[in-house]
């Protein structure tokens, strides 16, 4: 990849051959990622490979080899970039994530796949950082929220930051603490930014609530060790 006698093209086509390899592994394909961040009809056409359009579904139409090979790559590949467009070291540029947002979900409009489109992005805006305020997501992102207005959109970054916590570990008895120190934090950050970004507060409190539930489930597991 820093290797400067081969073009960023072909260290991609590389990438992408071998995205079956590292399937399970934390491999990140950097130059891929950074396509897909620049030019939203790349990410639109990952998105088509990966997931058939509604008509496709009705009609029961089949894939064939290369194109379940397809599929399966960008699904690898959807699941693992989480460079945003616009970004620039940390900072996001809110133009620029703005045009790249209607460009592909104008793309997968045209290509019947507006709900799974609003999910696929939804999912890829989970990675943003914290904003200038430090409050996740960054203020780039929460201003596509507000303006996209698409639940589908919103209850993807919601999962997508939650699942991106990952696997936790704790003593028997511990019960929900962690869960509560966490719902807390999302209260309080969806309170900071509720009059500016309504949308993404409710996010926020959504996440608030699913760790409030999960504390209460921790602690009647803690219950039942004692």
């Amino acid at each position: 990849e820093e290797s400067p006698e081969i073009s960023e093209n072909e260290i991609a086509q590389i990438e992408w051959a071998l995205l079956p390899v590292f399937r399970y592994d934390k491999f990140i394909p950097n130059h891929l990622s950074k396509f897909a961040a620049k030019d939203a009809s790349f990410f639109a056409q990952l998105v088509i490979w990966a997931f058939r359009s509604e008509k496709d579904k009705k009609d029961g139409r089949q894939m064939d080899d290369e194109m379940r090979n397809k599929a399966e790559a960008s699904h690898d590949l959807l699941r693992k970039i989480a460079i945003l467009p616009g970004d620039s070291g940390g900072d996001i540029n809110a133009d620029a994530l703005n045009v790249w947002v209607d460009d592909a979900r104008k793309l997968l409009q045209d290509a019947d796949r507006v709900k799974i489109g609003d999910d696929q992005i939804g999912s890829y805006l989970s990675h943003s950082p914290v904003g200038s305020d430090g409050v996740w997501p960054h203020e780039a992102v929460r201003s596509v929220i507000e303006r996209v207005k698409s639940s589908q959109f919103a209850l993807a970054i919601r999962i997508g930051k939650q699942n991106a916590r990952g696997m936790t570990s704790r003593s028997p008895w511990d019960g929900g603490k962690q869960e509560r120190i966490l719902a807390a934090q999302y209260y309080n950050d969806a309170k900071k930014i509720e009059l500016i970004y309504p949308r993404t507060a409710e996010i926020l409190r959504s996440i608030a609530r699913d760790y409030d539930n999960e504390a209460r489930h921790q602690d009647w597991d803690s219950e039942l060790h004692d």
